[in-house]
């Protein structure tokens, strides 16, 4: 079980970051207390995502382990390449649509790695020796052993069955959902439970204002280019109270852990 840390709590706490997001749809719906459907509920998102985009093709992994990830983030890649190739093409006014196509392809990449990376240190706990490449290579030889079973390719497989390992559940999440509440959670350390909420919430969506702001005093703020180019002042109040809000969190949230710290050194030094 993931143990409480001062260290981690503190580093967590030295940047805040403010996102405002414009979503066509709402669910209000709160992130999965069991992990491995939170990841599931990420891939999903991912998977309609690159549909949405006509890049998901050919699938493969439907669940949300490495292998799942692995897949997502190379159509991502191949989406984002064939975006790069094309939107020069393109008037402005279209363009600027497949840029913001290219950034969310772009965040399912590079949130896709994160989470594969966490994965691989999950790997890493059960076995030191564990090497992802080989974990790919061993999944390749499945899949064809399987393709061969059914008489079809790998890319025709889902038209057959659906491809899992759960021979790696005590680190991974290639499995189906069923089996995810049948089976421990898995040990998440606070900093991996952060990115995977952060994830998360913010998912596919356009992220039209963003407000970071470190403790050393650093802050950086980002605007979409199509909201510059046609503000929204309700947008912008309801961002400027989220930031007001947040600070105002923050610090007390900073002055209370700075409290438990000291209290709880100075009762170390009280027993010694």
């Amino acid at each position: 079980m993931a143990e409480f840390s001062f260290k981690t709590l503190a580093e967590d706490l030295l940047t805040l970051e403010i996102n405002t997001i414009v979503k066509a749809n709402m669910t209000a719906t709160k992130i999965p207390a069991n992990r491995r459907e939170a990841l599931l509920d990420i891939s999903r998102d991912y998977h309609y995502a690159l549909v949405e985009l006509d890049c998901r093709e050919p699938i493969i992994w439907t669940s949300a382990g490495a292998m799942a990830f692995f897949e997502l983030r190379s159509r991502a890649i191949q989406g984002a390449r064939v975006i790069n190739q094309l939107k020069d093409l393109l008037s402005k006014e279209e363009r600027q649509k497949y840029v913001e196509k290219q950034v969310i392809l772009n965040r399912i990449q590079t949130q896709s790695e994160q989470i594969i990376s966490m994965f691989v240190t999950l790997a890493k706990v059960v076995n030191k020796d564990f090497d992802l490449q080989n974990h790919c290579d061993q999944m390749q030889q499945k899949l064809e052993t399987l393709a061969k079973e059914h008489n079809t390719s790998i890319d025709e497989l889902q038209k057959f069955c659906e491809v899992h390992d759960e021979e790696s559940q005590a680190w991974n999440n290639d499995l189906p959902r069923s089996k995810m509440q049948d089976i421990p959670d898995l040990e998440l350390t606070p900093s991996q439970m952060t990115l995977i909420r952060k994830i998360w919430e913010i998912g596919t969506e356009q992220v039209v204002l963003q407000t970071v702001i470190h403790a050393d005093g650093d802050i950086t703020s980002r605007i979409s280019e199509r909201l510059l180019l046609k503000p929204d002042p309700v947008l912008f109040q309801i961002h400027h109270e989220s930031v007001q809000g947040a600070v105002g969190f923050w610090t007390n949230m900073v002055e209370t852990i700075g409290k438990m710290a000291a209290n709880f050194f100075q009762s170390k030094v009280l027993k010694k």
